[in-house]
């Protein structure tokens, strides 16, 4: 087991406690859980793929992007639906998505990083998570922070996408001009995946107290 395996195993921990108190999820959770299972079957996928000695292609990352952010975008979309009179969150997920098609189809080279998209689609992400803070702060209705479920999961959302920002951006630059500084940043993204996942295996497990 190599360092790369070490870093997969988190990603199990969430899966396991949503499945676990999957009765007590709410819609929104639900599309969350449905986030981490998605990552499960992609990093089992992978894994089989490398070992049977079958490349990872540009073409999956692509994929896998897209998936992920509609599957946050339907989070937010659910959590945020009643801070907005109209369906804004969803309307910005769907342009998003057409956008990010286009740019594979038509303006970007499939076997090229999608850099770019990438980015656009973390501010996003970033951007919700903020929005989110600011509804609970402007409704006030918490009387704990900690102990509501959402606050665990926004904040690892929060966190991984402001610091996985930068990896985006500079992604082929990286690896045009200095291979070895991008194999760094690849520990880098390992350590924000495992506090994404570990976060929002509290925030699972906080669902289940919340409804205890």
């Amino acid at each position: 087991m190599d360092l790369n395996d070490i870093f997969r195993i988190p990603i199990i921990i969430p899966f396991i406690v949503g499945i676990i108190n999957f009765r007590k999820l709410n819609i929104g959770h639900r599309w969350l859980l449905a986030f981490v299972g998605y990552g499960v079957a992609n990093e089992i996928s992978s894994t089989l793929l490398l070992y049977l000695g079958g490349p990872l292609t540009m073409a999956q990352r692509y994929l896998y992007n897209f998936i992920t952010f509609l599957l946050l975008g339907m989070l937010y979309d659910y959590f945020l639906k009643d801070f907005f009179r109209k369906r804004w969150i969803l309307i910005v997920v769907l342009v998003y998505e057409i956008f990010y098609i286009i740019n594979a189809l038509f303006i970007q080279d499939i076997n090229e990083y999608p850099a770019l998209a990438n980015s656009l689609g973390a501010i996003i992400i970033v951007l919700f998570a903020i929005l989110y803070f600011y509804k609970i702060m402007n409704e006030a209705r918490i009387l704990k922070l900690s102990s509501e479920p959402m606050v665990w999961i926004n904040t690892s959302i929060l966190i991984y996408y402001s610091g996985i920002l930068f990896f985006y951006v500079l992604f082929n630059l990286m690896y045009k001009h200095s291979p070895e500084f991008g194999k760094l940043t690849f520990v880098y993204f390992n350590i924000q995946n495992t506090l994404l996942y570990i976060l929002i295996a509290i925030g699972f497990w906080k669902v289940n107290s919340a409804k205890s």
